[in-house]
């Protein structure tokens, strides 16, 4: 007798494969625990970074301290043209460059991309320059795409006040976590309410790519590639990865939220976007819609065509007279 699901159906030949799962349902992958198995991947953490050397600063030092085999770890500094230039910070215990582009625009899809071509890992790991990684970060990400190939795995995060912490408190902590006992913290509620709408996205709801955020994010080299990345068009804030992720889900992408995958973001930002970035959303929401073809981001109305149809109808008409 063939396979059987929890529930006694027969699993179709192809579902009972390695890596292939129903719909969105990670939860059917057999996963290593943390520190109970042996990396074989390489792994590259790109930091896009604009002016922000001292928060680079923290985020190396928590990427220092990482369970994932450092040997098998790089860094890549991906600098939007700060003034001065980004450096990275001496003394890691991994391989670390910083490269370079020039500052157009926000550039942040540049810059991600720019970092993900410099990269020479399997796995990318994208995390924003000031977002400090618990010790267990990158090995979250990095246990998925060991077991499968087009996966996307989002990390999360939480916003708290780092006045006064150095790298060397870092360093001396055992977590970020231990280290801001007492503060306030915060996280994005608008996260948390897709993850409950969508049963933690193992729904077969049609936009479960809408959480996809790029601060802190993996996935495989070689998928990343086929999807052609970030749009590096986008020059304004937000969009660009909520994009990027409509491509990658509609690729086959499967969109893994991994806890374990867990940032601290370098002060508030937690409620929402500020004045200037709510504007900027307005703005790219009307290219969003051309963009992304689900119901959720786009009006039909009478005469409006989208530069990505929500349908496309190939007639073979070979042989054929009209």
């Amino acid at each position: 007798m063939g396979e059987m699901d929890s529930t006694g159906v027969p699993v179709e030949p192809d579902a009972a494969l390695d890596g292939v799962v129903r719909g969105n349902d990670w939860r059917t992958l057999d996963l290593p625990e943390l520190g109970r198995w042996r990396p074989t991947l390489r792994v590259t953490v790109v930091l896009p970074c604009y002016q922000g050397q001292e928060a680079l600063d923290l985020t190396f030092a928590g990427l220092a301290a990482q369970t994932y085999p450092l040997d098998l770890l790089e860094v890549v500094v991906a600098d939007d043209g700060s003034s001065p230039p980004i450096t990275v910070p001496p003394g890691a215990p991994f391989e670390a460059r910083a490269v370079a582009q020039v500052h157009d625009g926000f550039g942040l899809a540049r810059a991600r991309n720019l970092g993900a071509a410099s990269a020479s890992g399997d796995i990318v790991v994208f995390l924003d320059c000031d977002m400090v990684p618990e010790p267990g970060l990158v090995e979250a990400h990095a246990r998925w795409h060991h077991v499968h190939d087009r996966a996307l795995t989002l990390g999360f995060r939480r916003h708290v006040d780092f006045a006064g912490i150095t790298p060397a408190d870092l360093t001396a902590a055992g977590s970020v976590g231990d280290l801001v006992v007492g503060r306030k913290v915060d996280s994005p509620q608008w996260i948390e309410f897709h993850m409950t709408r969508t049963n933690e996205l193992t729904s077969t709801d049609d936009d479960l790519f809408r959480i996809v955020t790029g601060g802190n994010l993996g996935v495989r080299r070689e998928f990343f590639d086929e999807i052609g990345g970030f749009d590096g068009s986008f020059n304004q804030w937000g969009g660009e990865d909520t994009e990027m992720g409509y491509r990658a889900f509609n690729r086959g992408g499967l969109l893994v939220p991994e806890r374990l995958a867990l940032a601290w973001h370098q002060g508030e930002g937690a409620s929402g976007p500020d004045a200037g970035e709510k504007e900027s959303q307005l703005q790219q929401a009307h290219r969003l819609a051309h963009l992304i073809a689900e119901k959720g981001f786009r009006r039909s109305l009478p005469g409006r065509s989208f530069e990505v149809p929500m349908v496309t109808v190939a007639v073979d008409a070979a042989g054929r007279t009209f």
